[in-house]
Formats: C-alpha cells, structure tokens, sequence
C-alpha cells in the first residue's frame, strides 16, 4: 500500500523563515532609525540657521545682538521692536531640547541646541554659520 504524503510545513522550515524575517525586520528597522535621526538634526540645523538669520537683522536693526538669555523663550521676549512687538517669527522649539545663548567679549554671539534624536547631538550658531560642536 502507498502512504500518502502529508502536506504542510515541516517545523524547521517555518523556523528559518522566521528567522529571515526577523533580521530582515531588524535591519528595516535600523535603517528607520538612522534615517530619522539625520532628519532630526537637519531639521533643527535649518532652525538654528533661522534664529541665527533673525539675529543678524536684529543686530543690523538694533546695533547689537540681544542681552544673554536664560531659556529660548527669554530669547524671544528680548527680540521685540522698540514698540514691544515680537521682532520676526523665530521658530517653534520643538526640534531641540534645550538651548543656550551667549554674546561673547568680541560682541558676537553663540548659541548652543541639542538635538532631539538618539545621539544628542549638539548643533552650535554663531555669526558664521551652523556647525555640529
């Protein structure tokens, strides 16, 4: 008598597709992340450049950058016109974490953020140009 073949996968097959699944899963995921991180940073690197742009008018404006400020929000409270309106429309502080903002002896400025992405990455402004520090 001829026994019939029984259909189906057997249990080791199903293991090694799991298997590839899962690492292909993982690189996917990997590669999600990296990605999102560098959109993090040029995001906040291209909020940076606004706020340092805003503060190259205001100097312009105003002959000198605004006093050292605590917070972002202090920075722009201390960004106003002489008639106490808000001097531009600095962007929102969703892209960093904290910022620090300080005028040198020379009269410039440096300000500091950290990225919100998985590096902390910390992005400094100066009159010059945005660069990671």
């Amino acid at each position: 008598m001829a026994r019939k073949r029984e259909r189906g996968f057997m249990i080791l097959e199903l293991l090694i597709v799991i298997v590839i699944i899962a690492i292909l899963a993982s690189l996917t995921v990997v590669r999600y992340l990296n990605v999102r991180d560098k959109s993090r940073i040029a995001a906040a690197t291209y909020d940076l450049d606004c706020v340092r742009k805003f503060l190259a008018y205001y100097s312009t404006d105003y002959d000198g950058f605004p006093p050292a400020a605590a917070t972002y929000d202090d920075l722009k409270n201390q960004m106003v016109d002489p008639r106490g309106n808000p001097y531009g429309r600095l962007p929102l502080s969703n892209t960093y974490t904290w910022i620090s903002y300080a005028l040198n002896p020379d009269g410039t400025y440096r300000v500091r953020i950290q990225v919100v992405d998985r590096n902390h990455t910390v992005l400094v402004a100066t009159p010059d140009g945005v660069h990671p520090e």
